[in-house]
């Protein structure tokens, strides 16, 4: 898998990513921010942030979410970028699948993902809350669990 810039915005699912073998950073991110989710501790490699707590805690899913960063220069459009945001046991980590899939010149580990994240790149709206993932998963889950009680309801 790499990171390529697309020449015009085109959404694809995750199987798509995996037929062309290329995306851009939106995919990326939702791709790994899904790895996370399924995948626990296995989906991260000891040099990413929070591989040590995570499997010693035998986290089975990791709550991870797409967190959006931007660059503005006044009289310019902005510039918008996808990383991923996730937590264990309570520490904020960020990850940049772009940067490590060669969106720079150099790819970044983790670990140098999240730093930058953290030191260069303005967060836009980014929670640091750690239970913020879990929240937002939970309302989700229960609005489904209405959408589908209300569907089952209709004669």
């Amino acid at each position: 898998m790499r990171y390529d810039r697309e020449e015009e915005e085109l959404w694809s699912d995750y199987i798509q990513l995996l037929a062309q073998g290329w995306e851009d950073c939106d995919a990326l991110a939702a791709a790994r921010a899904g790895e996370l989710i399924a995948r626990g501790w296995k989906a991260l490699s000891p040099r990413d942030p929070g591989y040590a707590a995570a499997k010693a805690a035998n986290l089975t899913t990791i709550p991870a979410e797409v967190a959006l960063t931007t660059a503005v220069r006044q009289g310019e459009h902005g510039l918008y970028h996808c990383i991923v945001r996730y937590t264990v046991n309570g520490a904020v980590w960020f990850d940049d699948p772009s940067a490590r899939l060669g969106m720079l010149p150099e790819r970044l580990t983790g670990q140098e993902c999240h730093e930058r994240i953290v030191n260069r790149v303005r967060l836009a709206g980014i929670r640091r809350d750690p239970d913020h993932v879990r929240r937002v998963q939970r309302h989700s889950i229960i609005q489904r669990r209405r959408q589908l009680a209300a569907r089952r309801a209709r004669p």
